[in-house]
Parts: structure tokens; sequence; C-alpha cells
């Protein structure tokens, strides 16, 4: 009866290290930011910031599944990609130039993740 309940013990305790030591699996989400004509924007910051809710999250977890916005800069050619984990995204662009500028994503693992994101000049400047 002890080694019975002692294997149970040791059984729940490598399933709940297995289960804490896995990550989420992450994916590419790419894009180009561009002007209404269709010239693309280098030097923008693109954040993805990941639409969660506490109640999304496991019991116990006070909010960790839910990561802070990850940031990157668009390069030469106005493209960024940041890894994120799937689910559902708020992308935002901001720049010294443009008006900020959100979208709303929804970043899977089967399929490629790739957006276009049109953002317009802040008070009539040149890009």
């Amino acid at each position: 009866m002890a080694l019975r309940r002692l294997l149970i013990v040791l059984l729940a305790v490598l399933f709940t290290a297995t289960a804490a030591g896995q990550e989420r699996t992450r994916v590419a989400l790419s894009g180009t930011v561009v002007d209404p004509s269709g010239a693309v924007i280098p030097n923008a910051r693109v954040s993805a910031m990941l639409n969660c809710h506490c109640s999304d999250c496991p019991p116990g977890d006070d909010c960790k599944c839910c990561p802070g916005a990850m940031s990157v800069s668009t390069n030469e050619a106005g493209e960024f990609q940041v890894s994120v984990v799937p689910g559902s995204y708020t992308i935002t662009v901001s720049g010294a130039n443009i008006e900020t500028t959100s979208v709303q994503a929804t970043v899977s693992a089967e399929e490629v993740n790739h957006l276009t994101i049109t953002v317009k000049a802040r008070g009539g400047r040149a890009y």
C-alpha cells in the first residue's frame, strides 16, 4: 500500500515537472510596413502584443502566460519578423514621421503569418 502511494506521488511529480518544462510553440510573424502608395517604410517600430486575459491562463499562473509585447524595427525594405506563440495579437506600428497604427492579427502554427500594414504620414511630412 505504501509502495503504491509512493508510486502515485512520484508519477504526479514527474508529470508536473514535465508539464512545467514544456515551452509553448513559437512561430514567425512577419510583414511589411508600407505607405498608401505601397512605398516601404524603413526603421518603423513594430510591436506585437498577445491579446490575453488572466482567464486564459492556467489556475495559479497569475497571468505569467501572457508575455509582454515583442518589438522589432523594420529593415530598409520595410520588413519585420518576430517570434511569437500562436494566438490573437494587436500589432502596433509607430515611427518618427508616421501615425501610430494598430491592427488585429491571428497567428497560427499551421499557416504562413505575413502581414502588410499600411500607415499614413504624420502631419503631411515626407517619410
